[in-house]
């Protein structure tokens, strides 16, 4: 085999650990949590505005996942995921804004006044809808 077979398999090697690593995420400094919402409205039958507040300083670079749904009858059980670069702050650790508040839509398969709406952040899950 000699030596120039042996460096051509080593770089082959180095390169299928490397991207391998790239593709699964490797040390990209991202976490993510369930975060908690609250129902903003509806628009129109099948579909609601959800509030969701976020403090960038905890988790800065929030980026909300598609809702995690579940279906029990007319119990719709919702779990909203956030993900976020915990390394990302400001010079000196600092951050601009604390407060944000994101306010994705969620399309339902049920009608939203036949539902009840199930926060899934909390255990055991807390009813957000109807409002009581």
């Amino acid at each position: 085999m000699g030596v120039r077979g042996l460096k051509g398999g080593l770089v082959v090697a180095v390169a299928v650990v490397v991207s391998g690593c790239c593709i699964g995420g490797c040390g990209n400094g991202e976490a993510e949590t369930s975060v908690g919402w609250t129902v903003g409205g509806t628009v129109g039958a099948r579909e609601v505005r959800l509030a969701v507040p976020v403090d960038t300083c905890k988790t800065p670079n929030p980026k909300l996942e598609k809702p995690r749904i579940e279906y029990a009858g007319t119990r719709v059980y919702i779990e909203l995921t956030l993900k976020y670069s915990p390394n990302a702050g400001g010079p000196g650790g600092g951050c601009l804004l604390e407060g944000l508040v994101v306010r994705p839509r969620v399309r339902l398969d049920i009608p939203v006044m036949d539902a009840e709406l199930y926060d899934l952040s909390t255990s055991p899950p807390s009813l957000r809808w109807p409002l009581k």
